[in-house]
């Protein structure tokens, strides 16, 4: 066989590689359900956020609460003061976005009650995250104050109107039924 034929042989195995790993090598993510089987994950939730393609526009990060140790909740806030909650997944200390996301219309002034109930809440692998943002002197006085299952982490949030309120990310991890 001349060297013409081998560099043509050699020439044609190497684009079909290239296009055997173009369509059976994983890009981007694949997640079934409240799983991501593979997916890119960044240092921060911020990144992972940016590199979801949501269009929501941020002004201000307030925090990332790990609340399990595979699945973090990342806070932040929109540029119509809205809270915008997203859940992410967590692997090897770095974040990926499953996509679930509520822009959340935070009212401090809704809390008439100490009667508060987890009325959100995101489905991640086998737990259900149940949560709700409350002013922190509203929970002070609230039935969840005492509750050994909950969880509550202090932000600086402000409200639909613009104002800036000492609230608590309050949360419940729960298992789900199989």
């Amino acid at each position: 066989m001349n060297k013409s034929k081998k560099g043509l042989i050699s020439f044609i195995i190497i684009i079909a590689v290239l296009v055997l790993a173009f369509l059976f090598i994983p890009a981007g993510k694949l997640q079934i359900g409240n799983n991501i089987i593979y997916g890119d994950y960044y240092d921060t939730a911020y990144d992972a956020y940016l590199h979801n393609n949501d269009s929501v526009d941020i002004k201000k990060e307030n925090a990332t609460v790990e609340v399990t140790d595979n699945c973090a909740v990342w806070l932040a806030e929109t540029d119509e003061n809205e809270m915008y909650v997203s859940l992410m997944d967590i692997k090897d200390g770095k974040y990926c976005s499953f996509g679930n996301a509520y822009c959340y219309g935070y009212d401090a002034s809704d809390f008439k009650s100490t009667k508060i109930s987890l009325d959100s809440d995101f489905q991640a692998g086998n737990d259900i995250i149940k949560w709700e943002i409350v002013p922190e002197s509203v929970y002070e006085k609230s039935n969840l104050k005492d509750n050994a299952q909950c969880s509550a982490v202090k932000i600086k949030a402000h409200d639909v109107k613009g104002n800036e309120v000492d609230s608590l990310f309050v949360y419940q991890v729960e298992e789900k039924n199989q």
